[in-house]
């Protein structure tokens, strides 16, 4: 993030917090499937905003959702993109560095992007979803 960007996230949603700015994302970062890639263009409520309110929620949250990590009380499953460039990984990573073994069970898809079920590998990852859910709840 650029020095820019941080100067108005610590202004902005203070004052203005429903203006609206480009959310700045790089689509072809969205999957490594370009067909999916080319849909999302074509998908009519999907637009490039977000609000400076919401963008510093969002931030707000991962930071507290790391920081309580530690006191994470409900069995989940938390799978996450390697090479995700839309959000930062290592926020997940260390989520789950911090947060119960006995309570949440990982998977980072190393290779994949962002859109991890709709990744050409996406077979994998529905499989091991419902081997988790499969375990805990059949």
């Amino acid at each position: 993030m650029r020095q820019l960007d941080k100067l108005l996230l610590s202004i902005l949603p203070k004052w203005f917090p429903h203006i609206r700015a480009d959310n700045k994302l790089k689509l072809n970062w969205l999957a490594r499937d370009a067909q999916v890639v080319r849909e999302y263009k074509q998908v009519k409520l999907a637009h490039r905003k977000i609000s400076a309110g919401l963008a510093a929620w969002i931030i707000e949250q991962g930071k507290q959702a790391i920081s309580t990590a530690e006191q994470w009380q409900k069995p989940s499953l938390l799978m996450y993109a390697g090479q995700d460039r839309l959000v930062n990984p290592q926020g997940s990573a260390l989520f789950a560095k911090k947060a119960p073994p006995d309570l949440l069970h990982t998977l980072c898809f190393n290779v994949m992007y962002h859109e991890i079920f709709t990744d050409p590998e996406r077979g994998l990852v529905l499989t091991k979803m419902i081997d988790w859910l499969d375990r805990r709840y059949a």
